[in-house]
């Protein structure tokens, strides 16, 4: 099950909600092995990746692209005006739909 909320938590829930157990739990059991199989593979590839630019040196050309890259991806991720692009796709959504566009999700200013 892919769920954002840690299995405790999930589990509380569920309780909470009266949720029948046994179907829960098949489902957080395939949700969790295709997860954590995913996991492993990712990780696996990442590693023969990593493992062969630590094998050339931390200042070969694909170390500093990497880098850089990395970088470059942080910058952008923290100089996006992430609001506006909500707003634009939820119109865009809502346009295609034929529905008016929702309010904002920009905080209305206090004036302060």
């Amino acid at each position: 099950m892919f769920s954002p909320l840690p299995s405790a938590q999930l589990f509380m829930a569920a309780g909470l909600a009266n949720v029948p157990l046994l179907p829960l739990c098949g489902a957080f059991l395939i949700g969790r092995t295709v997860s954590y199989t995913l996991y492993v593979t990712a990780a696996t590839a990442a590693e023969e990746t990593i493992r062969h630019v630590f094998d050339y040196g931390e200042i070969s050309p694909s170390t500093i692209i990497i880098q850089l890259t990395g970088l470059g991806a942080i910058i952008l991720m923290i100089k996006l005006d992430w609001i506006r692009i909500i707003d634009w796709t939820r119109a865009r959504l809502a346009h295609l739909r034929g529905r008016p566009a929702p309010p904002s999700v920009r905080p209305p200013s206090d004036g302060l």
